[in-house]
């Protein structure tokens, strides 16, 4: 009979919605009275609401927008009306706008949410999209502003500026308001269980332990500054965007505007700032003035922002945002505008698979024929001028008998010649495989060992410049870091087979004594020490190059740590780790002795081997010397 006042306006808020657009009137009267100012965001989201369920989007998203800007907590409700409205922008293709609420309703919910991971992902997805596409705008704009009179330029800068102070004083006016509602009513208006990440379901936690509030900081920090690095200084100079361009169409007058005035929010703007000290106040007509690019430098350097934008922009609709209309269009800006751009390779190529998993014999053809008309060199060109390529490759991925298993095989048996004729196969048939960097280190070795230092280095370089984020090619680096320092390659075969050597190895009993300092548990994880007369870093890098050679030779799975020590007792030594006992260790160290080229090493040099546990190696040489620690392990029980 006398209802409690949250229970009459729940009450009266859910009926107007489940009468219709007939009680749009009544809700919009409860946002007249003051004693409803807390609770706008609840009507004009239920407003909303009926006009979606009534099919008038337009409508809906007006009055989600209303209720976004008036809502006074931030908590479950919001995040709801954030998400319809991001669905409903992102369904009409609007991904600009839909980015906030996305972004926003992100940092809202909790990561128990049902909701959370579809809108996460798509906050993760559109936050990369608008990035590229505000640079396109961003540079457009510039580019614009760049062929403009300085007084028209000049006319156009105040403008933003009399628009940001505008805005910075209707901020202010905000803050009074709420500062004053603050003094008179505590903090009714401000959700504090926010800042302990408790108060939407999720754990209660300090802010910095909780990831939701980290993320949603982060964003609104690169929101309002842009990607900056760490260091010193940082607001005092413009850096550039990285961001996109609009796909279709010419811009309308109001796209124009809102890339001009992103000049006033978006500190990153220029990527053309000079070294010299830039004005970094934005109410000066010279903050936005310095960042016109003027000479034919500055202009390419644009372009070349707006291209990369571009590309990156077509590999986000298409794969991510599944916008194939929109990426196709954007596809066509990037050919239009850049012609010879060199990425159009990869274009060509990634437009010819997809059509090749479309079953669509047309776009093969033509993306086919692009292909070898501008870029008949290139591996994709060979790649489509075989019609059975891709059966052929996941055919050597699935054999047994691979071709790298015989290029492999061939290594070892030092039948170079197949190694090198192995390699040039791999080329011609499997440009693309996976296994390609290990068939270039297989030859670069097969050509150390029969053409010498100089052919092999070469190998190198190449292995390197055609994939330089290999595991290979951070060997191949180290190969020749050491051979720039004076190190030698030598010409010859390799020796010994894995397979007959570990089966030569000879386990040996564990041993106990009495000694409480050195041990003699034979299970602990061990290493095998390379130690030399003297201090030598010459031989040193030398010897690293040499056991690297070897342990890539002999283990085609198993790998270990080479650690340099320059300082070792009064010489120094090279450790190998990664054995998991003592017994392991000497077995090791017994394939080393077998292995003619390494052997000849160590002995022209005066290198002895130590296998030792990581516990004794501890102790030794600071407690114990070498020969106490052998004469300690070799004593019989």
């Amino acid at each position: 009979m006398a209802p409690a006042p949250a229970m009459d306006f729940n009450a009266r808020v859910n009926r107007s919605i489940l009468d219709g657009t007939s009680s749009v009137k009544s809700l919009l009267r409860m946002t007249k009275l003051s004693k409803h100012k807390d609770q706008l965001d609840r009507i004009y989201g239920a407003v909303g609401q009926i006009y979606l369920a009534a099919g008038d989007t337009t409508k809906a998203l007006e009055n989600f927008e209303l209720a976004i800007e008036k809502s006074t907590t931030a908590g479950t409700a919001k995040a709801a009306i954030l998400v319809q409205a991001g669905d409903l922008y992102f369904g009409r293709r609007q991904y600009v706008e839909a980015q906030p609420c996305y972004t926003e309703a992100a940092t809202l919910l909790s990561t128990e949410h049902e909701q959370y991971s579809r809108v996460q992902k798509r906050a993760e997805i559109l936050d990369e999209l608008i990035v590229e596409f505000t640079t396109v705008q961003l540079q457009d704009s510039l580019q614009r502003l760049s062929h403009m009179s300085e007084q028209e330029q000049l006319a156009i800068v105040e403008k933003i500026i009399a628009d940001l102070k505008a805005a910075e004083e209707k901020a202010a006016e905000d803050d009074l308001i709420a500062k004053r509602e603050t003094e008179h009513g505590g903090l009714q208006g401000i959700d504090t269980r926010n800042m302990l990440g408790g108060g939407f379901g999720g754990s209660a936690e300090w802010y910095f332990y909780n990831e939701q509030l980290i993320k949603g900081g982060k964003k609104d920090f690169i929101k309002l500054w842009g990607n900056r690095p760490l260091e010193d200084n940082w607001r005092r100079q413009s850096k550039s965007a990285t961001v996109a361009l609009p796909t279709s169409g010419p811009e309308t007058e109001d796209e124009k505007d809102l890339a001009l005035d992103s000049l006033a929010t978006d500190s990153t703007a220029s990527t053309l700032a000079a070294a010299v000290p830039k004005e970094t106040d934005p109410h000066q007509p010279a903050y936005y003035l310095q960042q016109i690019p003027r000479t034919p430098e500055d202009i390419a350097l644009s372009d070349t922002l707006i291209a990369t934008a571009l590309y990156n922009l077509i590999y986000i609709y298409e794969d991510k945002v599944e916008d194939h209309l929109l990426a196709k269009q954007t596809y066509d800006e990037f050919l239009r505008r850049f012609p010879n751009d060199g990425r159009l390779l990869d274009l060509y190529y990634y437009y010819y698979l997809q059509a090749l998993r479309n079953q669509d014999t047309n776009r093969q053809t033509l993306f086919r024929s692009l292909l070898l008309a501008k870029f008949p060199d290139s591996d994709q060109a060979k790649i489509v001028s075989q019609p059975d390529y891709f059966d052929r490759l996941r055919h050597m991925a699935a054999a047994q008998d691979s071709l790298y298993d015989h290029t492999y095989t061939a290594y070892h048996r030092s039948d170079f010649k197949t190694v090198k004729a192995d390699k040039i196969k791999a080329e011609t048939d499997y440009p693309l495989s996976p296994l390609m960097p290990r068939f270039l280190f297989l030859n670069a070795v097969a050509v150390a060992r029969t053409d010498g230092q100089k052919p092999f280095i070469e190998a190198l370089r190449d292995l390197v410049t055609r994939y330089p984020e290999s595991e290979m090619s951070a060997m191949a680096k180290d190969f020749l870091a050491m051979m720039g320092q004076g190190m030698k390659s030598k010409k010859g075969a390799m020796d010994s087979d894995l397979d007959q050597l570990r089966g030569q190895s000879n386990k040996k009993e564990e041993e106990v004594v009495s000694d409480k300092t050195l041990s003699r548990d034979r299970r602990m994880p061990s290493v095998v020490l390379l130690i030399l007369p003297s201090e030598d870093e010459a031989v040193l890098n030398q010897l690293l190059y040499e056991v690297a050679l070897f342990n890539f030779s002999q283990f085609m799975i198993k790998d270990f740590d080479l650690q340099k020590l320059p300082v070792w007792g009064t010489t120094c030594a090279l450790r190998v780790s990664g054995l998991e006992s003592l017994d392991e260790a000497e077995w090791y160290e017994g394939l080393m002795t077998k292995n003619e080229a390494l052997l000849q090493f160590l002995n022209a040099h005066q290198i002895k081997t130590l296998p030792i546990t990581e516990d004794n190696l501890s102790l030794v040489p600071t407690k114990y010397s070498v020969e106490e620690y052998q004469s300690f392990i070799s004593k019989k029980k």
